[in-house]
Formats: C-alpha cells, structure tokens, sequence
C-alpha cells in the first residue's frame, strides 16, 4: 500500500478537481464516484500508514560489540533511479487516465490496477521500490557480499534501503541479525573493511 501513495492520491485528487462527485451526491453515478473517492482516500491513508512503519523500522546496528551481521559488499548495484521511472509513469499516467467522474466499470479498473500492482510488489518483494521514500532521502542498493568476519558468501541477493548515503564496493555494512533479505538503515554507518 505503501508504493500506491501516489497513484491514489493522484486519483482521488482528479475526482476532487472534477467536482461533479460533489454536484449532486445523491444520485447513483455519484454515490460511486464518492465511493471511489473514499476508497482512494482510505488507501492513501494505509500507505501514508505503511510507509511510516517503513521509515521507523531500523535494522542499524550501531554497537560496536554487538551480535550483528557485517557484510562486506561484494557487488553493489543502485537501484534508486533504475526503476523509479518505470513505476512512476505507470502509476502517475494510470491515475491521470482514470476518469474523474467515476461509474461502476471505472471503479472496477481502479480496484483492478489496485489489485494488481499490489500482487506484482508483493510477489516481487518490490515493496522498497517506493517513490515517496526517494522523495525522503532514501537511496536503494542492490548487493551481494560476503560475512566480514567469517569470510562466508551470504547466499541471495540483499537489498538495503538506506537514508542520506550510499554504498560502495568494498563497504562493510553492520545491521542486526535478522532473517530479511531487505535491510532498512536509517542510522547507517559502515564497519572498517577488512
């Protein structure tokens, strides 16, 4: 819900500017469009929500005897402007083509896409792909790497989601021990290469 920000808000805000929705709120088209307008709006609400439960999630590990994981980058890809146009211009050209006096069908496209995108981020763990955390300062890292200490490749790729810096080859990132192969680091500080 997080990554639909935009595009429901978009939405909801052509239907506001129309103002038909408003004109004469009892007849049936309407009441669909005002149902389509609290819809956009409840979900703006959820991401609005999400996304603060993203921005205050921390997996830093800032203790320099603690338990965590070091990771030594290996290979580095940034993914903060890759994939942001694509997704942008989807959801910012879909919400823009919706109509904005809603009828039945154009309610059921829109829950449609909803649908949709939502199953593609989630099955694609594209959830970090989020345009309004760019707009916060956050940059998105592509990595492979090996455990600093042991020397052991971690298996899989790892994606760090990280606030006002940037990784490098070579960069030794200490988060905490999770399981996750998304890494939030809003207190971000790197280890000493080894």
């Amino acid at each position: 819900m997080s990554c639909m920000i935009l595009f429901n808000g978009i939405y909801g805000l052509k239907i506001v500017a129309n103002g038909t929705v408003f004109a004469n709120p009892c007849t049936k088209e309407n009441l669909i469009g005002i149902t389509t307008l609290a819809l956009a709006a409840l979900l703006v609400v959820i991401g609005v929500f999400f996304t603060a439960q993203i921005l205050t999630t921390d997996d830093s590990e800032t203790n320099s005897i603690a338990t965590g994981k070091q990771f030594k980058v290996t290979t580095v890809k940034d993914l903060t402007g890759e994939n942001y146009f694509a997704n942008f211009s989807l959801i910012v050209l879909t919400g823009l083509s919706l109509s904005d006096t809603p009828d039945f069908w154009d309610l059921m496209i829109f829950l449609l896409i909803e649908a949709a995108l939502g199953i593609i981020y989630i099955k694609k763990k594209m959830f970090y792909m989020n345009p309004v955390l760019s707009l916060l300062d956050y940059s998105i890292y592509e990595c492979t790497g090996i455990n600093a200490i042991t020397k052991k490749e971690y298996l899989g790729t790892f994606y760090f989601l990280i606030k006002g810096k940037s990784i490098s080859n070579k960069s030794v990132i200490k988060y905490k021990n999770i399981n996750s192969h998304v890494i939030r680091l809003n207190q971000y500080s790197e280890g000493n290469s080894r």
